[in-house]
């Protein structure tokens, strides 16, 4: 079953950081309007879920659980000392728990869902980090950890945005009152977090987000011949179901190949060719955003200079005049009852009258 809920949180992350990455480098991400803000409010209810009712942990372990001090330690001591956060953390406090208990499950998570860590599929499940370790299994945690902590790619972000959390928090730049009662907005949080870095790459602004303990709340500004239109910001959720749309479909698949661009390690396929399919890819949207997708795509791709690192074959199934008429006859595989067509007796549709394309589509 598919968590409607956990993706749309997924969906608007990866849609924040690509706006951040727009405004960050004076562009618009989307055609007469500019990022407002974005806003961060704290909830951890995701991850007691996960423990409590995917992991069959019981409530009062999750909410009492601190690293322990005895000779042979549990899962979550070993993870959490292994991460160099024991000292820094106030497990009395409501967020600096949740930083410890997030750290815990996204390593067990880490552990058991790719193939490069396929050596530490033994190493159990998340309702287990209260188990004592012994020599053999405390070993390797350790291992996982530092592998964990070695992982520059996508696979351990959560992780390194969790950490720079836990050590603005050590340093006093972050104060749970604050946070529990006002939030944050994105700015005052680099400025907390990133303290004085000079966040430029998609990949350096990602690295300082805030971890998976907040709801992200974006609002937005409405420009027509550069004069603001809107009097109160505009929430995310207030634009046109095609709007939100093209919003989502562009931040996810920039999203995705930017991750797939981060892998460096020798040992995992680098993927440097790339396929981006899109299929009936006009549904929901206007139809100006039609006319406009396929520039907007070759736009993005340029933009964050993913072609300096890739090459991409892109393939469009659809029936939309407007897409069509961006793409040369050359580019275009004509299918009836599932078969190739004669492409001959098919006006050319680039730059072509949209009527006429629209009759024969």
């Amino acid at each position: 079953s598919v968590d409607m809920n956990r993706e749309y949180g997924l969906t608007i992350y990866r849609l924040s950081s690509a706006m951040i990455y727009a405004k960050e480098h004076n562009k618009e991400f989307m055609k007469d309007y500019q990022l407002h803000k974005i806003h961060y409010t704290y909830s951890d209810s995701s991850l007691k879920d996960k423990y409590v009712n995917i992991y069959n942990v019981k409530d009062e372990v999750y909410w009492n659980y601190k690293p322990g001090k005895q000779i042979q330690p549990d899962y979550g001591t070993v993870i959490l000392n292994e991460y160099g956060v024991i000292g820094k953390l106030d497990y009395s406090d409501t967020i600096q728990h949740a930083a410890a208990m997030y750290l815990i499950y996204k390593t067990y998570s880490i552990a058991n869902a790719y193939p490069n860590y396929e050596e530490f599929f033994n190493m159990g499940q998340l309702k287990e980090f209260t188990a004592l370790t012994d020599s053999a299994t405390e070993d390797l945690t350790i291992r996982l950890v530092r592998k964990i902590k070695k992982d520059k790619s996508h696979i351990s972000l959560k992780v390194r945005q969790m950490l720079h959390f836990i050590e603005s928090f050590a340093e006093k730049r972050l104060n749970t009152n604050s946070l529990l009662s006002d939030g944050i907005t994105y700015q005052d949080y680099v400025n907390s977090v990133a303290y004085n870095k000079r966040l430029h790459t998609m990949g350096e602004i990602q690295e300082y987000l805030p971890p998976s303990l907040f709801c992200i709340n974006i609002t937005l500004d409405k420009y027509e011949n550069n004069t603001k239109k809107n009097e109160e910001p505009i929430p995310i959720n207030r634009l046109s179901s095609g709007e939100r749309q093209y919003l989502y479909t562009f931040s996810t698949y920039i999203y995705h190949i930017l991750n797939l661009l981060s892998i460096q390690d020798s040992n995992r396929v680098r993927y440097r060719r790339m396929n981006l399919i899109f299929d009936e890819v006009e549904i929901c949207f206007h139809p100006e955003f039609q006319r406009r997708f396929i520039n907007e795509l070759l736009g993005y791709i340029k933009r964050l200079g993913m072609n300096r690192h890739a090459t991409f074959c892109i393939t469009i199934a659809t029936h939309s005049p407007f897409i069509l008429s961006d793409i040369p006859q050359s580019n275009i595989l004509y299918l009836e009852n599932g078969k190739t067509a004669d492409s001959s007796k098919f006006k050319n549709p680039f730059a072509a009258n949209i009527c006429d394309v629209l009759f024969q589509s």
